[in-house]
């Protein structure tokens, strides 16, 4: 069974969002981040690997490759 789960920790000041993806298969996902106080001007990096996204009315919509794993930041602050 293809599976992704994506969890969120927040401070005032920044956010982490992992994800983890045992999908056979690539798979775009949508992430409703304006639900933990993102908005447009906060740059995600993914941790692992250092590409920077950003979201787009809120939600970051990320290509998921099979068996990934993603741990974005952003700083809230900027």
């Amino acid at each position: 069974d293809d599976t992704s789960f994506v969890f969120a920790r927040f401070t005032d000041t920044k956010i982490f969002v992992g994800v983890l993806s045992k999908n056979s298969e690539e798979k775009s996902i949508n992430i409703p981040l304006f639900l933990v106080g993102a908005r447009e001007i906060h740059l995600y990096k993914d941790i692992f690997t250092g590409e920077s996204m950003k979201i787009k009315s809120g939600n970051l919509t990320l290509k998921l490759q099979k068996n990934a794993s993603y741990l974005l930041y952003a700083n809230l602050t900027k």
